[in-house]
């Protein structure tokens, strides 16, 4: 009898499906929008490959990050147009001038995020930005055993689920480098759906182009914005202005329910280089140049990650200064354990099964008590401010 991983530690990335020879797995949504696979169990003949090949029930050889960086894209725009310090764009357009495949996260015409190749740099600039939502993978893995049997070299940035279900398929193949994007969560690709059907509705424009870290905003304020086909923004916010989506994303509610148990949050790493955020720490001498500033972190994990990184730092294309290994794992819970359930995940839970899925009917209750306590603290810290000056 095949028994895949379970719905609690199930990623979603589809190595199970693209394994099996028989087609005898499909990859389909839930009741509440969560992808699975679900087995064909006429046509299964029982021969394990798909077990065999799932990440979370075989982990691959993992490795322990050896050093760290602080770091980020010596090019002026890269650093504007990006989330955080601009190395992903950097590795990308040094893979492309080394003649690599680029595999990135890009938004579709639908909505839908899904891991794409790219060979100019044309096609790499929507892999730029941050996508807070489920990014479909297993449409990537023929074309990536393709290209590995063409001999062609190939850099990935995507998430540690997804590297490891790159990592269990191909291995340590010497032409693939695998860089991870450190991870809080996924949302159901169905709960952005509505939502973004919900504001064209309310505001009666078509949306045409998504951004969840609005780059004419600033990408530090994490604007969810929608854009109409002349380029026009209908619409704008943040959590603390109300948005449903970004409070339902930011404040750890709405993932999908293997991102609370997620087996790839940990110390040992299955990328050759590891990429977050880059939170503040005394001592650097950054901190001179870095004044409002994103900067990545970069942990490097294998031998050919450092070899890739060191041509990085070698042509100029990023600025590092090295920093204690330690130092990012005590800055980022997210790469020693999971996100965990707070109270409101589950309320959201009850609401979102009750509701037959409905995001935003499940969603909105929560925030609206999460912006009236929000209110209730500033108005509170004017209080205090005001009974200050007149002490």
């Amino acid at each position: 009898m095949i028994e895949l991983a379970s719905h609690e530690t199930c990623t979603g990335c589809g190595a199970c499906a693209f394994k099996c020879a028989h087609n005898a797995i499909s990859m389909e949504e839930n009741s509440i929008g969560e992808i699975y696979p679900v087995i064909n169990r006429d046509a299964c003949i029982e021969c394990h490959l798909c077990e065999n090949s799932c990440p979370v029930l075989n982990v691959p050889e993992t490795h322990e990050p050896y050093r760290a960086y602080a770091a980020c894209s010596n090019e002026e725009s890269v650093k504007l147009k990006s989330s955080s310090g601009g190395v992903s764009m950097e590795a990308y357009l040094y893979a492309l001038d080394k003649e690599y495949v680029c595999v990135g996260a890009a938004i579709q015409d639908d909505f839908t995020v899904r891991l794409q190749t790219a060979m100019t740099k044309e096609h790499i600039l929507p892999f730029q930005e941050s996508k807070y939502v489920f990014s479909y993978a297993f449409g990537l893995y023929p074309e990536v055993k393709d290209l590995l049997k063409q001999g062609r070299k190939i850099l990935v940035i995507a998430l540690p689920c997804q590297i490891a279900s790159l990592r269990s398929l191909f291995h340590d193949n010497k032409n693939l480098i695998l860089i991870e994007v450190v991870c809080h969560g996924t949302t159901p690709t169905k709960y952005l759906h509505q939502h973004i059907r919900n504001l064209e509705k309310k505001y009666n424009t078509k949306a045409s182009h998504l951004t969840f870290r609005d780059p004419a905003k600033g990408t530090p304020m994490y604007y969810f914005s929608l854009y109409d086909s002349e380029g026009k923004c209908f619409y704008s916010k943040r959590t603390k202005d109300g948005d449903n989506y970004q409070y339902g994303y930011h404040r750890n509610i709405s993932y999908r329910e293997s991102c609370y148990h997620c087996t790839f949050a940990r110390e040992e790493r299955q990328a050759d280089i590891t990429l977050n955020d880059f939170k503040f720490v005394k001592g650097l001498t950054l901190q001179k140049w870095t004044s409002g500033l994103n900067l990545n972190t970069i942990l490097i994990n294998t031998m050919k990650g450092e070899r890739f990184v060191n041509e990085l730092i070698g042509n100029h294309v990023i600025e590092v200064e090295e920093c204690d290994v330690r130092y990012p794992q005590s800055a980022d819970e997210r790469l020693i354990q999971p996100t965990g359930k707070m109270p409101n995940r589950l309320l959201f839970e009850k609401r979102i099964n009750a509701n037959g899925g409905d995001f935003e009917s499940a969603i909105e209750p929560l925030k609206r008590k999460y912006i009236l306590r929000q209110n209730i603290r500033i108005v509170k810290s004017k209080i205090k401010g005001v009974i200050r000056k007149i002490k």
